[in-house]
């Protein structure tokens, strides 16, 4: 099908401006972003839609409300669109994740004092720090004998 294969699907439209997909949907619901023209699975919408979702951007830093960009949205030209989103610079990258060579790994021990209820210990820790968590732990599983393992 035709409308298949045009436009942009919801994921990726909220992938390229980094939005859920929960504020797409809520800001067609506004009237802020146009219905897409077909609707169910193979719904698709307009690359004009990344525009008007980039000038949306640059009228909210303005202070406007919705109601009111949805207004001045829906009276502006294409090229006016275009210009607003101009305006918004590009959401910065994500910063690189670091090598897992260069992460320092940690071992932890962990206490179960009752269920749901845990104390980490470090590894390594000094024996007054072993020596606390021995002291918490048997003051719990003392307290409370039937639930403590």
């Amino acid at each position: 099908m035709a409308h298949e294969q045009e436009g942009l699907t919801i994921e990726q439209l909220a992938q390229a401006l980094t939005v859920t997909r929960r504020a797409i949907r809520f800001w067609v619901q506004r009237g802020v972003l146009p219905k897409p023209g077909f609707r169910g699975r193979g719904t698709r919408y307009s690359p004009s839609s990344v525009a008007r979702i980039h000038a949306m951007r640059a009228l909210q830093r303005q202070g406007l409300t919705l109601s009111e960009i949805r207004h001045r949205l829906d009276n502006a030209t294409p090229d006016e669109i275009e210009r607003l989103a101009a305006s918004v610079a590009p959401a910065p990258a994500a910063p690189e994740p670091e090598p897992i060579a260069a992460l320092h790994a940690e071992q932890w021990q962990r206490l179960l004092l009752l269920p749901g209820l845990e104390l980490h210990l470090r590894r390594g820790s000094p024996a007054v720090i072993v020596d606390i968590a021995n002291q918490i732990a048997r003051h719990y599983a003392a307290s409370f004998p039937t639930q403590a393992s």
